[in-house]
């Protein structure tokens, strides 16, 4: 189970993940030009743009899929939702 402790970080072999939880509304950046929200997040430790990552709603534990994430640079992972009402948790792991 994952706790609401904001970016958390960990690592065991070879594999190294980060966490975090982007709450509603105050962590969404509204995107001008596109309408949607969008969140980023410091993926320095996993030093790789070549991630994966699952989302979770905060209030039901399901996974959800976001309207899009990827690695906008070697340090940064950028979450999109269409609304910015949703609490998501995410698991970062490269």
């Amino acid at each position: 189970m994952f706790r609401k402790l904001g970016m958390q970080t960990s690592g065991s072999g070879t594999s190294q993940s980060v966490r975090k939880t982007i709450t509603a509304p105050g962590d969404w950046t509204l995107d001008a030009v596109s309408g949607n929200y969008y969140n980023d997040i410091d993926i320095t430790l996993l030093n790789t743009k070549d991630v994966e990552a699952t989302c979770y709603d905060n209030s039901t534990d399901m996974e959800i899929e976001p309207l899009n994430y990827n690695a906008i640079s070697a340090t940064s992972f950028r979450v999109w939702m269409p609304v910015n009402t949703v609490t998501v948790r995410i698991v970062i792991m490269g």
